[in-house]
C-alpha cells in the first residue's frame, strides 16, 4: 500500500494593513513572526474563507493602533521545501478580537486571538443590488461576481474526463435579484443550479 505524507505549508508574508495607517512605510506592518498559529476553514455552502490566527504581541503593538475590527491582514503561504512556490495568498479582515491574555507576570507581552473573514465576503455585506437577469444561470453569476465584485469564478471542476462539461440545465433563467448582497445572491442562484441528473452546484472559496 502506498502511503502520501501531508503536504506542510508556512507563512511567507503576513501584513497587517488599515486605511487610517497612512501611507509611506508605516502603511504595512508585517507580523508575520508573530503569527503563532492560523487556522482556516471552508466550506461548500459558503463562497468564502473564515478563520482564526493568533499573534503574539511583545511590543504592544495592538495598544498602540487601537484595533478596530477592520483591520486587514495579507497573507502569503508556500510549501516549506520551496518559498518561492507561493500556494495561497488571501487578504482577510480582521473581524473581532476573540480574547486577549497576558502571557507573562510582567504584563508586557499578550496574546491576541482574532477571528477572520475573506475580504471580499466584508465588503459584499456593505453593499445590496436589484437587478435582472437573463440567460445560463452560471453565466450569469460568473457575470454578477465579475461586475460587482471583481472576482472571477473558476469553473474547472465543471470539467469531465470525456472532455465535456457538467453544465447546469437552466439555461435559459430569467429572474430579479432581490435587493441582496452580492455574496447572497451567488447562494441563492447557486441553490437553483441542478445538473441534469438533479445534481446540486456549489459555489465555494
Amino acid at each position: 500500500m502506498k502511503t502520501t505524507q501531508s503536504q506542510q505549508y508556512k507563512i511567507t508574508e503576513a501584513l497587517l494593513t488599515a486605511d487610517r495607517f497612512g501611507g509611506g512605510d508605516v502603511s504595512a506592518i508585517d507580523v508575520r513572526t508573530s503569527v503563532v498559529e492560523l487556522s482556516l476553514f471552508e466550506s461548500l455552502d459558503k463562497p468564502y474563507l473564515s478563520g482564526q490566527v493568533l499573534i503574539l504581541d511583545d511590543k504592544a503593538l495592538f495598544d498602540s493602533i487601537s484595533f478596530q475590527g477592520t483591520e486587514r491582514l495579507s497573507i502569503k503561504m508556500a510549501s516549506v521545501d520551496n518559498d518561492l512556490n507561493v500556494v495561497m495568498e488571501r487578504t482577510f479582515i480582521m473581524t473581532g478580537i476573540e480574547r486577549s491574555v497576558k502571557s507573562n507576570a510582567n504584563g508586557k507581552s499578550s496574546v491576541y486571538f482574532f477571528t477572520l473573514m475573506d475580504e471580499h465576503a466584508v465588503l459584499s455585506s456593505l453593499k445590496k443590488i436589484s437587478k435582472s437577469f437573463n440567460g445560463r444561470i452560471d453565466e450569469v453569476m460568473i457575470k454578477l461576481l465579475a461586475t460587482e465584485m471583481k472576482l472571477d469564478i473558476d469553473t474547472s471542476y465543471l470539467s469531465l474526463s470525456n472532455g465535456t462539461e457538467s453544465l447546469p440545465t437552466q439555461t435559459n433563467i430569467r429572474g430579479i435579484i432581490p435587493n441582496l448582497s452580492p455574496i447572497d445572491a451567488i447562494k441563492w442562484l447557486t441553490s437553483r443550479a441542478t445538473s441534469v441528473t438533479g445534481a446540486p452546484f456549489f459555489t465555494y472559496a
